[in-house]
């Protein structure tokens, strides 16, 4: 049967927590009983569709269409955010104004610009979504069902997503949390409730994971777009190895070793996932990518690596195929898109309305030559706490033997993944702009070299945001170019860009690699990275130094990662309880570009907001418990469960 995309009004009154609270018995006309759900086939499979209803909106997809996660890592910064952003979060958290009480951080009615979604902290949210599950899971055996097969996949659906509101509360406010395995009742004694142990609380979620691969009618793979977003089994692995790698990290382990069961763990998720047939996405089948319009990469750049970056632009540009046989690398990707992205993240075209997350110069120096040398020597990246005095890696060449020059900083070839994820000064695109475009005519069809130099009017750098088109213009010298159609743009039909891929395959083996790196088994970890690399005609990484190799690991993360809000908690999880990110995050800096009147450019590394950002002392890296939740549990179980610093 096909589950419907209504949900019952299913109403769910808190206690004193998210955690303990209280089904209604009826809905809130008063008409429809639980009894009457459950003994109902429909009504049964609408009550499964509330337990998918808190599914965090990601991508472009937060409010005001700024992806607050992104922009509050080295990533990317908002261009909202001191201009009209004041009441966002990028904005808040940069200038420090949060607090566990009465900002909007960690608000998931913030979390999306549309209707659809309440005003609710991720707190609130997804203890609501995980007491729905535990009740759909206590009630579903007995419910009037059309067939047992039925049954057992929306069972499993249910301890699926159980396990994944279960990793999304842990990787943002920590291992503060209780086990509710059975839906609480208001007369219950919560005066004994004590936040599990990180060992207790991940075996808790990879054993819901587990219920739901040991089920039978629950399928590996999505085929058919009525089903689009509906969990499987290889969902469930993927929860599994990526709670298992933030377990085992220094911030969430409580002091424990994990990483010899996070190494079998991520092992037997890439095992698992790649045997039921996943596999990276590698050539691209839609000839706008790779036709002499699409522009990716630049004029002599190796072919081999002119192919993956076009694959890799085509991937993050296109809906998943469900049952087609073209994208066998997603894992779960989300039902609703990612909107028009040109007018949301443009390039600071005359019709687009802001360029949204801009790389910040970080991102860029993260990006190898094509040749796999690291621009920056990743042991210490960057001499200054500023970020504007680079420990450049002297060896660092491309392709055509060329050195990463500072006075010439595009004109040596890099990581293809560079070219499919970002725009930079001198990059070139297809626009069919309504207004006559002069000197930017370039060959036989209308194109643009995109000017990120101050003086340019439409996609130069507007650095401290001055100007009366200051959304439009990046402030940084880069826009992003992920899930931007090489083609599409404000005078043709905008860009619906695809749902965001919650889950994908090249995570599962960075996952993989990371973790039996961590663990020792530093042979296992360079051949999981072969895959990664040969994806994009990259050489491989060789170093058998295990130090060595994890930072290396966690740099290419960071760049196959971009833009899908890993590294947010990626660099948090990193560091130990008591530290900090003043080295990562205290500043960001911006590239500017300056023409000379002979026509060169001269380049200079610049902060991006002199202060700096707030964001990077200690308390940052989890978020505050709402300030009433922890003071009701306080008085509840006399015990403190707010983080540190809140």
């Amino acid at each position: 049967m096909k589950i419907k995309y209504l949900f019952l009004p299913v109403a769910v009154a808190a206690l004193a927590m998210g955690s303990c609270a209280k089904v209604l018995d009826t809905t809130p006309d008063g008409k429809i009983s639980y009894d009457d759900v459950f003994a109902d086939n429909d009504k049964t499979g609408a009550f499964l569709n509330n337990c998918y209803s808190k599914i965090p909106k990601c991508g472009y997809r937060y409010y005001f269409w700024t992806n607050w996660f992104v922009c509050t890592s080295d990533e990317c910064f908002d261009n909202d955010a001191d201009s009209d952003g004041s009441g966002m979060v990028p904005n808040n958290m940069y200038n420090g104004n949060i607090s566990a009480g009465g900002t909007d951080i960690g608000n998931i009615g913030n979390g999306a610009l549309y209707a659809d979604a309440a005003a609710q902290s991720y707190w609130e949210a997804y203890w609501n979504a995980i007491w729905n599950c535990s009740y759909f899971i206590s009630r579903i055996g007995t419910a009037n069902v059309d067939s047992e097969s039925d049954r057992q996949r929306w069972k499993a659906e249910a301890h699926v997503l159980r396990a994944y509101y279960y990793m999304l509360l842990l990787r943002l406010y920590g291992p503060t949390l209780p086990i509710e395995d059975t839906p609480y009742n208001m007369a219950d004694d919560f005066s004994g409730l004590t936040p599990a142990s990180i060992t207790d609380l991940t075996d808790f979620i990879l054993s819901d994971c587990d219920s739901a691969i040991n089920t039978e009618a629950l399928p590996w793979r999505i085929t058919t777009s009525a089903e689009q977003q509906r969990v499987t089994k290889a969902v469930a692995w993927a929860i599994k190895s990526r709670v298992m790698l933030y377990a085992a990290s220094p911030l969430y382990n409580g002091g424990n070793n994990l990483w010899d069961k996070a190494y079998e763990v991520t092992q037997d998720a890439y095992n698992a996932i790649k045997g039921a047939g996943y596999e990276l996405y590698k050539t691209s089948k839609i000839e706008e990518y790779t036709n002499d319009q699409a522009l990716i990469t630049p004029e002599g750049y190796p072919a081999d690596q002119a192919a993956a970056a076009a694959a890799l632009n085509e991937y993050f540009c296109e809906w998943h195929d469900y049952g087609g046989g073209r994208d066998l690398e997603t894992i779960w990707e989300d039902r609703n898109g990612n909107g028009q992205v040109y007018h949301i993240g443009g390039i600071g075209m005359q019709e687009g309305y802001k360029s949204g997350p801009v790389p910040t110069q970080e991102m860029v120096d993260a990006y190898p030559t094509n040749e796999g040398d690291w621009i920056l020597d990743l042991s210490r990246p960057y001499l200054n706490v500023e970020h504007t005095q680079p420990n450049l890696n002297p060896n660092a060449k491309d392709s055509k033997n060329e050195a990463y020059s500072e006075s010439d900083p595009y004109s040596c070839f890099r990581d293809p993944r560079f070219y499919a994820s970002i725009y930079y000064h001198g990059s070139k695109r297809y626009t069919r702009w309504s207004f006559a475009e002069g000197e930017y005519a370039v060959n036989t069809f209308r194109a643009r070299e995109i000017d990120c130099s101050q003086t340019d009017p439409w996609t130069g750098s507007d650095l401290k945001a001055s100007t009366t088109n200051k959304r439009q213009r990046t402030r940084t010298g880069y826009y992003s170019r992920k899930y931007l159609n090489p083609t599409k743009n404000p005078a043709s039909p905008r860009n619906d860009a695809p749902g965001f891929k919650h889950f994908r395959f090249a995570e599962i083996i960075l996952n993989y690699a990371e973790a039996a790196a961590e663990a020792g088994h530093t042979s296992d970890a360079l051949e999981a990275l072969k895959e990664i690399r040969d994806r994009v005609a990259m050489p491989h990484i060789t170093t058998t130094d295990q130090a060595a190799l994890i930072r290396e690991i966690r740099a290419e993360r960071r760049i196959e990662l971009f833009f899908e809000e890993h590294r947010f908690f990626d660099i948090r999880r990193w560091q130990q309880p008591d530290g900090n990110l003043e080295d990562i995050l205290h500043y960001t800096t911006a590239m500017q570009i300056d023409e000379q009147p002979n026509g060169t450019y001269t380049y200079q590394r610049i902060k991006i907001r002199d202060n700096g950002y707030a964001c990077y002392t200690n308390k940052f890296l989890f978020l505050p418990l709402p300030l009433a939740e922890a003071s009701r549990l306080e008085s509840i179980t006399g015990m403190n469960w707010q983080n540190p610093g809140w």
